[in-house]
């Protein structure tokens, strides 16, 4: 009884509402759920209290050490009949994961497994992630569950609102891939990254200007916007 007291005390000590500028804050009435602490930052899920059922109990030790935590069992709508297991992974090197599982048992492949800081569950039926990990930037996702499994909702472009200094020089132009010159940039210009689309992104000069320019995901020699890190970093 002592036991299942303090995991209570527990649960409720990591629950708070959602604070304004929080990515769920788009979004009112959720509690926010902390699951872990991370050297790249605060891991959390965000939820409606009246769908969940919060366990946050181990599930298992990763043979490379990284521990793996049972969240919750939830549904994704009220008159949902599907339950669902949300279950978050560390990573073997800082790279907290979620991953939601069909019904209530830890087997089979999830339905969904993404990168992520911030789990939302508004109680939509849809499912967002947010967070800066194994990307560039704090990436916005949208997934949508269809024939047992999550699909993401296909965006013209990622936000990106990145504000930065050049560690390179950089040619902007006037559309992805080969296309007409806007500018250049040398190293130590101030940069606004707009938008991202594959492996280009919008920059805005301090003048108005904008323009693409392509930026290699790869940590050699890494990114040229301070501020937009290379994936993983």
């Amino acid at each position: 009884m002592q036991a299942c007291i303090a995991a209570l005390i527990l649960i409720l000590s990591l629950s708070a509402p959602v604070a304004a500028g929080d990515p769920a804050s788009a979004w009112s009435g959720l509690t926010n759920l902390t699951v872990d602490s991370t050297p790249v930052g605060e891991v959390k899920v965000c939820y409606p209290a009246a769908l969940a059922n919060i366990q946050m109990t181990p599930a298992a030790v990763e043979p490379d050490g990284s521990k793996r935590i049972i969240v919750m069992q939830t549904k994704l709508t009220a008159d949902s009949g599907q339950q669902f297991l949300v279950v978050y992974d560390e990573g073997p090197s800082v790279d907290p994961t979620f991953m939601i599982y069909l019904g209530h048992q830890l087997q089979g492949e999830p339905a969904l497994e993404v990168f992520a800081l911030t789990l939302i569950l508004p109680g939509n039926g849809q499912v967002y992630a947010a967070g800066h990990t194994n990307n560039m930037y704090d990436q916005r996702r949208k997934f949508v569950f269809a024939n047992r499994t999550f699909q993401e909702a296909v965006q013209p472009f990622y936000a990106v609102n990145v504000s930065g200094q050049l560690d390179a020089p950089v040619t902007l132009m006037a559309e992805r891939g080969n296309s007409a010159r806007v500018g250049f940039l040398p190293a130590g210009s101030n940069v606004d990254v707009l938008l991202n689309k594959d492996d280009w992104y919008l920059l805005r000069t301090p003048f108005g200007l904008t323009g693409w320019a392509r930026i290699d995901p790869s940590p050699a020699p890494g990114s040229p916007v301070i501020g937009l890190y290379y994936a993983g970093d």
